[in-house]
């Protein structure tokens, strides 16, 4: 199993119908389109309504997938740091394969990241300076993450490096500099008029969600990260009303909490900042995100596994909002058996619990 180390912001695009689209290459530029014109055709801005997503007047209910590189991709990047590009073929070429894939077998959500892997092709290359051949590649994705608690390229120690004042990892959160640069970098992606289609990112509703931070994690400081997303998701609200918000965290139970028996085995992760109830509770976190790494968290025990989904469906539902897997994956030891056992079990509940909307995590 692989797994992204640098998940920036997040964004779910949306929509089978908008994946061909894309599949199908860039289109020429508009001449006098607009997203108003797209949205009198008949796309809809997801929103939620009685703890559901909301596709127009039904409800949406999805499957999906996590990519890492694909606004390398998009830009035309000749090497990719997790793949190899098939011979005579080129990244955009490869990524319209991959989509085409995903639409054919009914997956209708991506989720990616606002940046790139490979710091060659970061897309904020310092303070407030931005590849424009990288924006261009984010332009041909049109689905973001808008930064990450991993790795160097657009993430928290990025930040806390340019910042001039944060010292460490867990100084993003409450650093007026590293709030600064977050919000400039947020601001940039919203505001971008996309070179291929015309329209501001804000009112494009090919992008389903924005999640504010790939897995956040702030050694027994869940306060701050809280006071932290609150600040954050109000600001992306003003920005964009159009689409929905979250926060992109795995879902831990903090200290202090009935539900930390929920937690994987060990004790670690209420050590982690995140307070899964806490964080579903804030009036500008649209929906509810959890993950699943039974092998990473060192607990593949699938009664936990189990509880986990049930646990987090169960709050959700008493906060009111709906919850998202947006990540989930199983390393294949003991065979494929092993493994198809875990994916079987875990889908089987979200089934159960009627949350009906999971996001598969890269896999090998």
């Amino acid at each position: 199993m692989v797994r992204d180390p640098r998940a920036f912001w997040t964004v779910e695009l949306l929509n089978t119908r908008d994946l061909q689209q894309a599949a199908a290459g860039p289109p020429a530029t508009p001449s006098g389109s607009s997203a108003s014109s797209a949205n009198a055709a008949g796309e809809h801005f997801i929103t939620i309504s009685d703890g559901h997503f909301v596709d127009g007047c039904e409800r949406f209910y999805f499957t999906g997938w996590n990519q890492w590189e694909a606004v390398e991709s998009g830009a035309g990047a000749p090497h990719l740091y997790g793949s190899v590009l098939p011979i005579n073929v080129t990244a955009p070429q490869m990524l319209r394969q991959l989509m085409q894939s995903a639409a054919s077998q009914g997956l209708l959500v991506m989720r990616t990241w606002a940046d790139a892997v490979d710091s060659q092709y970061a897309l904020e290359t310092s303070p407030g300076k931005y590849n424009e051949a990288i924006f261009r590649g984010l332009d041909y994705v049109l689905v973001l993450a808008l930064t990450t608690n991993w790795g160097d390229t657009g993430s928290v120690d990025q930040y806390v490096s340019w910042s001039g004042t944060a010292q460490q990892h867990s100084d993003f959160f409450s650093d007026a500099n590293c709030q600064a640069l977050y919000k400039s970098f947020v601001k940039m992606v919203l505001t971008r008029v996309n070179s291929i289609n015309g329209r501001t990112y804000s009112e494009d509703p090919t992008i389903m969600a924005w999640n504010l931070i790939n897995e956040p994690r702030c050694y027994q400081c869940a306060a701050a990260v809280k006071s932290w997303v609150t600040m954050m998701a109000a600001y992306v609200k003003s920005l964009d009303p159009n689409h929905l918000v979250s926060i992109g965290d795995e879902g831990f139970y903090t200290s202090g909490t009935a539900a930390t028996n929920i937690n994987p085995a060990g004790g670690w992760a209420i050590q982690q900042g995140q307070d899964y109830q806490k964080f579903c509770q804030i009036a500008n976190i649209d929906y509810c995100t959890l993950h699943l790494w039974p092998d990473n968290w060192d607990d593949v025990n699938l009664t936990f596994q189990k509880n986990w989904i049930i646990k987090h469906a169960q709050d959700a539902l008493a906060i009111g909002k709906p919850a998202m897997l947006e990540e989930y994956g199983k390393q294949i030891v003991g065979g494929n058996n092993v493994r198809n056992q875990f994916y079987n079990a875990i889908l089987s509940e979200v089934y159960n619990q009627h949350l009906g909307r999971w996001l598969a995590g890269n896999r090998v």
